[in-house]
């Protein structure tokens, strides 16, 4: 399923994959994203209904809603042609004529769990981290201001990992998530 971020949210070309499923890991790295989410999927979703109906699928985000992102649009139609080549089916090409499809992902991050950074207080967010920036425990991440200027909530990350989504609007709403931090909670990837 190809689908995009919320509104208001930014972040890269990145899949959900339920590993326990045959052909779902495939899916996933000939997506050849910034990152791969191995999760169990959420219950109800078109991903998790078609995986558990043993249907191998994937959610590839292409980055944020309502913004025109040639290159995120590009690598996912990449995407699809390198699995309509890995599936032989590509009629231009001769059947069983084809070399395996080959994937780069040393540029990929594997996560198994995310974990995000709420505000207590609303306001106005400032953040000062990115997509794709490794973070630590600890870090600084932002600051919520309260319409006069005054400082109500500086913002840390709860985990060590690397920024999957940022919020982009800067009101924010007592509860609201404003970062997104994708780590791996295993010993292995």
């Amino acid at each position: 399923m190809l689908d995009t971020l919320s509104t208001g949210s930014d972040g890269p070309l990145w899949a959900y994959a339920d590993y326990a499923l045959p052909g779902v890991q495939r899916l996933a790295e000939l997506a050849q994203p910034d990152v791969i989410k191995i999760d169990p999927g959420e219950p109800g979703s078109v991903e998790t209904t078609w995986v558990d109906n043993a249907i191998p699928a994937i959610t590839l985000e292409i980055g944020p809603a309502k913004n025109w992102n040639q290159t995120l649009i590009g690598r996912a139609e990449s995407f699809v042609y390198r699995l309509l080549d890995d599936l032989q089916m590509d009629t231009t090409k001769p059947f069983n004529q084809t070399a395996p499809v080959t994937v780069d992902l040393s540029q990929t991050y594997k996560a198994t769990n995310v974990s995000s950074v709420s505000v207590m207080h609303s306001g106005w967010v400032e953040l000062n981290v990115t997509p794709l920036q490794d973070v630590t425990e600890g870090e600084a991440v932002g600051t919520v201001y309260n319409s006069w200027g005054d400082v109500l909530e500086e913002l840390t990350s709860p985990v060590t990992g690397r920024v999957l989504t940022v919020r982009v609007d800067a009101a924010v709403e007592q509860g609201a998530g404003v970062v997104d931090v994708v780590y791996n909670a295993t010993s292995s990837e």
